[in-house]
């Protein structure tokens, strides 16, 4: 089962979050045995960052503890590649074409695919909440200097977030 959703700004300056209702008892996926978030299409031309996802907690910052009663579910980290310095057209991973036998390497910024595996933190808040309400990211960018840190959801850019169940 898939369920897959646009991210909103929060409130709270520098967060992302959205609704993704699920309800164990209104679903045929109610058994699972693994569940992951997958982020498709996410783009690393720029600065490296790290994102915390919470579970059911809207209120999530880079303040709050990363522990499983708080919602948090993981984290996944993005290596950067601090812009492009090369000739016009260099950095345009959408201009090479691959064919389906081609061997060589793809473009180096061509966008990824990242996956929190939720499972321990999503039994965690249906056991407690009985259904799931809201993901929450904190994406935080890690510079050399601390005091040029912090959350910046500016920095994140993807192309949607599904909810992956296996069973």
């Amino acid at each position: 089962m898939t369920m897959m959703k646009k991210m909103r700004k929060s409130r709270l300056k520098g967060i992302l979050t959205a609704k993704l209702h699920f309800n164990p008892d209104h679903s045929s996926e109610s058994q699972f045995k693994r569940a992951d978030l997958v982020f498709s299409n996410v783009k690393h031309g720029k600065e490296s960052y790290e994102v915390w996802a919470y579970l059911n907690n809207p209120k999530a910052s880079d303040r709050t503890p990363r522990d499983i009663n708080k919602g948090y579910a993981g984290r996944f980290i993005v290596f950067g590649h601090g812009g492009c310095f090369g000739d016009r057209g260099h950095c345009d991973y959408s201009t090479r074409k691959y064919s389906t036998y081609d061997l060589r390497y793809r473009h180096p910024l061509t966008p990824v695919t990242k996956i929190i595996t939720v499972t321990r933190a999503l039994n965690y808040v249906l056991d407690q909440d009985k259904w799931l309400q809201s993901v929450t990211l904190v994406p935080i960018i890690k510079r050399a200097k601390r005091k040029d840190s912090g959350r910046d959801s500016s920095i994140m850019n993807f192309e949607d977030m599904a909810l992956r169940l296996y069973s």
